[in-house]
This record gives C-alpha cells, structure tokens and sequence, in this order.
C-alpha cells in the first residue's frame, strides 16, 4: 500500500476582525495487496484477504475555509470552519455475474461543519 498527501492552508489576516484560512487537502492510496472486493467461489483462499474498503484503493479531496475571530490579546479565538469531503475509488475491471450492475465502490461525500473555541491561560 503507497500513500501520497498534498495540503495547503494559507492565512489571509484580517487584523483585529481575525482571519480567513483557506484548506486545500488531496490524498490518494494504492490498494493493500491482501486487498479483495469478493473472492471466487471455488477458488482457493489467499492467506491474508480483507474486504475493508479503507484497504482498497482511493482517492481523497477536501476544499474548505475556516473562519477565526480573536476572543482577547492572550491568542484566545472563536472559529468556524466548513469543509466538502470527496472520496472516489473504482471497483474492479471484472466481476462475477451475480456482482454486476452493483457499485462495489460507491464512493462518498460530505460536508464538515466545525465550531471551535481557543482559549489560552
């Protein structure tokens, strides 16, 4: 299994109305080698198998913007943040017959929404 990250977060100040934060995240991964979406009915077992898609092989992207407001001098702040999560993968070339027509590897979406609070003491 091979694994690459790109990320970047990049700060626009606003000054005392605190700042912008820009995130920008893409992750991409190979299969693991034990890796199976099914196995063949009459075929030997391998050894080691799993059918845990965090093993198979994907693709990761995140695009979001964060929102900070100072709460006081001492680094304190309050924060939003807001995030689109996309995860793409394909299944294998072949299938079964009684596997086609199914998505073996539906992918997924979703949005993050994070309230934060910083205090420093």
């Amino acid at each position: 299994m091979r694994s690459d990250t790109v990320e970047l977060h990049y700060r626009l100040a606003l000054g005392r109305w605190g700042y912008f934060e820009p995130h920008v995240r893409e992750y991409r991964q190979s299969a693991a080698g034990f890796f199976r979406f099914y196995l063949d009915e009459g075929a030997p077992a391998p050894s080691y198998f799993s059918a845990d898609p965090r093993l198979a092989g994907f693709r990761g992207s995140t695009l979001g913007l964060k929102y900070a407001i100072p709460m006081d001098d001492s680094g304190g702040e309050l924060s939003l943040r807001v995030e689109r999560y996309s995860q793409t993968g394909s299944g294998p070339s072949y299938v079964p017959a009684g596997l086609q027509g199914l998505d073996l590897y539906p992918g997924l979406d979703a949005w993050i929404v994070q309230l934060g609070a910083r205090f420093a003491f």
